[in-house]
């Protein structure tokens, strides 16, 4: 869809890129950082291969439950992860509305790039709305600044995670 604008940033981290991709591609890594403070994430299926599917359910403190998939599309280990995010029914056979915000893009294209840097690793975070109707592109680029504090505040975790291992 023309007039999306990708939202990228980078993100530095003090460990080495085989400890950053760990915590990328492996179910009880991800499941130890990506949920949002307060949540918890039950992994349904992880399969982390190119056409793969990561799927996933959100357990909200209200004990709700949101469903979100990723699927796998480039996989070049410790280098670059490619992948569709969307939520999802329960059984991930669909993807569904966001449940806050429903003219989201019903999926995002995400490109995740791995980089050594200064003995550590810089991560280039890459969104842009995949397949979009006009609303949900305008939804996304008005939403720029609250990405980026929902993933600056998923990266202070993902920071913890990786100084305890």
């Amino acid at each position: 869809m023309t007039g999306a604008q990708s939202f990228s940033f980078a993100r530095s981290f003090d460990s080495a890129p085989e400890t950053v991709w760990s915590a990328w591609s492996k179910a009880p890594a991800l499941a130890a950082w990506l949920a949002p403070q307060g949540c918890a994430m039950d992994v349904v299926t992880f399969d982390f291969t190119e056409d793969g599917m990561f799927h996933y359910g959100l357990r909200l403190p209200t004990g709700a439950v949101m469903w979100g998939r990723w699927d796998f599309i480039e996989i070049e280990p410790q280098k670059r992860l490619v992948y569709l995010s969307a939520f999802s029914a329960e059984d991930a056979a669909q993807t569904t509305r966001n449940p806050v915000a429903p003219t989201w893009p019903l999926s995002v294209h995400t490109t995740i790039e791995f980089r050594e840097k200064d003995g550590g690793t810089e991560l280039v975070f890459t969104w842009a709305p995949h397949d979009a109707a006009m609303m949900e592109v305008m939804t996304f680029n008005a939403s720029h600044d609250a990405i980026r504090m929902v993933w600056d505040a998923t990266f202070q975790q993902l920071d913890a995670y990786l100084a305890a291992v």
